[in-house]
């Protein structure tokens, strides 16, 4: 499938969009897609990064606009009208015969999107700031505001379908992994991060630094993250070399550093849902004026702490940085409730709407126990199988089916493309069911583990809700599988996975 994203970046932009699209094409890719960026501006080392990640880059001039166009508030963003924009951005969507247009722009709206409607199979819009019409079939806002049902009420048409909220959270394989280690931060403050996102123009972070040091948290190691064009990367450098604090540039490494931080100081924006999808307490500053709703009511859900101290007002600003650093019971209640909230599944969730090698699942038949069979005993199944040994035909004929005639016991086949790709099996008992699962050996490594989990516990559910509880046991050596139920919110402990409905 085809899939093309319009999406810029730039010192007023900044690089936010693109590394949320860039997280969605990783997925996409994975899943046998082909993407393609088509970018008005883009820095060089973000153009490198995402051809690094073999996707690919095309460019359709800079523009020089400096004022709103086309009576948009942000319409500045685009660097030139959009009738020209998507003129140009048209030539491109036919030749590539794009599937999906995937659009993550502040200065497009519906006038543009309904122009390229004929180019296009589907259109997505990500957006945060609901201040302006779209046309489109899918609508994902990942942010966390009071209004968020009726947000977009007004903007879309009424047949497109809309994902709002912090469970769609586009967050890099890296933090989902990565939240497998988390745990909720408990005791005093030993590891300290400051992130104020890729290009920080206004600069927040050498104040926080500055303050930092005056008052010299002498037993915490600080942790200091800049993107490659800061406007004051060269000063940072300096100032982190005399404290002796860490400075990262362009780091890929972001969720270990997460992870092995007590505290963080950073901006309110999309970093705001990786810092909680980790456990980390944070003081969040509203760095952007879309920022500001959605980090007060963020720190009304006790998600974060917002800040309110002004960035350049040093003495307010230390006090509040030495106030978040000493309340323990603050930052332990944040920490908390931040584990309980975002289970970094948000992309996947996307990708299941957008129907792209979305698996179908079919109660099992009589006729599937060869299918079956063979599977089980193909030598990368039956290493991480709890029973190892090869399976005798005629005693898994029988087993299977008294397995499908047992009202207690459901087994689903899934399919991609009217093809058989996976089971998954329910063992249902006293409100507990417990899961086995595994896809067939060619289909591994396609991200398609997680839609069969998540498919298969939503069909028993609908077929079974007296469910309160499902179960998994996996071998300790089996990685992937403990990945797999993890991400998908199952909590370990006596040997066992269990999840809570």
């Amino acid at each position: 499938m085809q899939i093309s994203f319009r999406v810029d970046a730039s010192a007023t932009i900044g690089t936010g969009h693109v590394m949320r699209c860039l997280t969605l094409a990783d997925q996409l890719k994975a899943l046998g897609s082909v993407c393609t960026f088509i970018s008005r501006h883009l820095p060089a080392y973000l153009q490198d990064l995402i051809e690094s990640r073999q996707h690919t880059v095309i460019t359709i001039g800079e523009g020089i606009a400096t004022e709103p166009t086309d009576h948009l508030s942000h319409g500045y963003f685009l660097g030139t009208s959009q009738a020209q924009d998507r003129a140009q951005t048209q030539k491109i969507l036919v030749e590539l015969q794009t599937d999906w247009l995937i659009i993550d722009h502040y200065g497009i709206d519906k006038t543009w999107e309904t122009a390229l409607r004929p180019s296009v199979k589907k259109i997505l819009v990500i957006d945060d700031l609901a201040d302006r019409g779209h046309d489109c079939d899918l609508l994902v806002d990942q942010n966390l505001y009071a209004d968020m049902s009726t947000r977009y009420v007004e903007h879309i048409p009424d047949q497109a379908t809309s994902l709002l909220g912090i469970k769609y959270a586009m967050l890099r394989p890296e933090f989902c992994d990565a939240r497998e280690r988390a745990q909720a931060r408990k005791g005093k403050v030993q590891h300290l991060f400051v992130f104020f996102g890729g290009m920080d123009t206004a600069n927040y972070t050498l104040p926080v630094l500055q303050s930092l040091a005056d008052l010299k948290l002498n037993d915490c190691a600080v942790d200091v993250v800049i993107g490659a064009e800061h406007p004051t990367r060269d000063t940072i450098q300096n100032l982190c070399q005399q404290e002796n604090y860490t400075c990262h540039v362009q780091t890929n490494k972001m969720a270990e550093l997460l992870l092995s931080a007590d505290i963080a100081i950073g901006a309110g924006g999309s970093t705001s849902w990786e810092r909680c999808c980790l456990g980390l307490p944070s003081l969040a500053f509203v760095v952007a004026p879309n920022q500001e709703a959605l980090t007060l009511h963020a720190d009304q859900l006790g998600l974060l702490k917002a800040a309110t101290a002004e960035i350049h007002d040093s003495e307010a600003l230390k006090a509040e940085i030495q106030a978040f650093v000493t309340d323990q019971t603050a930052r332990e209640k944040i920490s908390e409730t931040c584990v309980n909230g975002i289970d970094g599944q948000g992309t996947q969730r996307i990708i299941n709407h957008m129907q792209i090698a979305e698996l179908q699942l079919r109660p099992a038949k009589q006729e599937d126990a060869k299918l079956i069979f063979d599977w089980r005993n193909h030598p990368a199944i039956r290493k991480i199988s709890i029973n190892p040994d090869p399976l005798d035909w005629k005693t898994h004929e029988s087993w299977f089916r008294k397995v499908i005639q047992d009202e207690n016991r459901v087994v689903y086949i899934a399919e991609l493309n009217h093809t058989p790709t996976g089971v998954i099996r329910f063992d249902i008992e006293d409100g507990h069911a417990e899961v086995s699962l595994y896809l067939a050996p060619e289909q591994t490594g396609k991200g398609l583990g997680t839609q069969l989990l998540s498919k298969g516990e939503e069909q028993v559910l609908q077929e079974h809700p007296r469910i309160l509880q499902f179960e998994a046991t996996v071998l300790e050596g089996n990685q992937a599988s403990h990945s797999l139920f993890r991400r998908c919110g199952y909590q370990y402990g006596n040997s066992i996975y269990t999840k809570t409905i």
